[in-house]
């Protein structure tokens, strides 16, 4: 609980007067280090055993996506993400590891990795928007509210575990409050 107090402390005093105050520049910056961070987390859940590699694949990867969407234009970021697909696609064929029979388990991995991290770039796009700020609000609430049931209802309800080796205190009670909140 105080993890997640300082982390909502740091929050709500860096990163909001950081939006409102930064504008669009200030969430160009903030949201590729924050895909930086994404990425590292990622990585230690989905790939702990290649790490390094699929660090050094996705940090780019994603941030094609990123430059592509927010300098070439949103027109560009399907191409740019299936592009992203297809060239992890070679390079676990190509890379296929220890043992091949893992190979299309990495590579799910991979392009999991790579779509889940790309959304991200829709924060900035949304920002851009006329009533950009508005809407950035209403996604931080949503998110916060989704953490924060879910965080209480498994805390207070939780009892049949979600995916132990992945997390092991999160639960289906919680994912239910997460929702509901």
């Amino acid at each position: 609980m105080k993890t997640r107090l300082l982390a909502a402390f740091v929050g709500l005093s860096i990163l909001l007067p950081t939006i409102v105050f930064g504008g669009i520049l200030a969430v160009d910056i903030i949201i590729p280090l924050v895909m930086v961070l994404v990425v590292i987390e990622y990585t230690g859940m989905a790939l702990p055993d290649d790490r390094n590699v699929a660090l050094a694949w996705l940090l780019p990867a994603t941030f094609f996506g990123y430059a592509t969407a927010i300098y070439g234009g949103l027109e560009y970021w399907g191409p740019s993400l299936l592009g992203a697909i297809l060239a992890t696609m070679i390079f676990v064929t190509m890379r296929p590891g220890p043992e091949l029979s893992g190979a299309a388990d990495r590579f799910g991995r991979l392009v999991i990795g790579v779509g889940w991290i790309s959304f991200l770039t829709f924060i900035p796009l949304v920002r851009r928007l006329e009533d950009g700020l508005a809407w950035m609000f209403m996604i931080l609430v949503i998110s916060w509210c989704g953490d924060t049931g879910g965080y209480f209802a498994g805390r207070f309800f939780g009892k049949t575990k979600l995916y132990p080796r992945i997390s092991p205190k999160k639960t289906w009670e919680g994912v239910v409050g997460g929702v509901l909140f």
